[in-house]
């Protein structure tokens, strides 16, 4: 059963979530004023400010994130933007199915500046991936800027200003 706020329980029937066997979030550790694709410094969140991986846990190389085990995974990407003169920008969650040859965009986190000087907000997006091969199906986040002066905020200390969170909810 799952707590709710309410002080009861509620249960994941029909959802097909069975056991949470993987919890884990990643920091970037850099503040890119660029395109980046993908997103290429992350780090593995730990200390006292973050939790404790759950099983075994995601792995990374050259931005790219592969999954330790089939399953379907919740992925919420936290992005921290400051958007310069009227400008739109974004951090794409991208997922392939052929080992990352092809990616497909399949949530998109946008922070948009309609002022004309300059916003800073944090956004998030989530998705499921449905993870039914771990050697084809990988995960990339890309980031999409469009004015001069416009940043993705990084962090190189464990926070987790721009992040992102992998939670395995059951088997596919």
């Amino acid at each position: 059963p799952i707590q709710n706020s309410y002080g009861g329980t509620a249960t994941a029937d029909g959802l097909g979530i069975t056991a949470i066997t993987v919890a884990d979030i990643w920091h970037l550790t850099s503040s890119p004023t660029a395109d980046k694709t993908p997103l290429t410094s992350w780090k593995q969140s730990s200390g006292n400010n973050s939790h404790t991986n759950i099983g075994t846990s995601m792995s990374v190389a050259t931005g790219v994130f592969t999954f330790p085990a089939t399953g379907k995974y919740l992925v919420t990407c936290q992005a921290d933007i400051t958007a310069e003169s009227a400008s739109t920008n974004t951090v794409k969650t991208r997922v392939s199915t052929n080992g990352g040859t092809s990616f497909v965009d399949h949530a998109i986190v946008v922070v948009r500046d309609t002022s004309g000087g300059d916003s800073r907000a944090s956004a998030y997006s989530q998705c499921i991936v449905d993870v039914t091969d771990t050697s084809n199906v990988v995960v990339r986040f890309d980031y999409d800027f469009n004015v001069s002066g416009s940043s993705l905020t990084g962090s190189g200390n464990n926070l987790n200003q721009t992040s992102v969170m992998f939670m395995r909810l059951g088997d596919t």
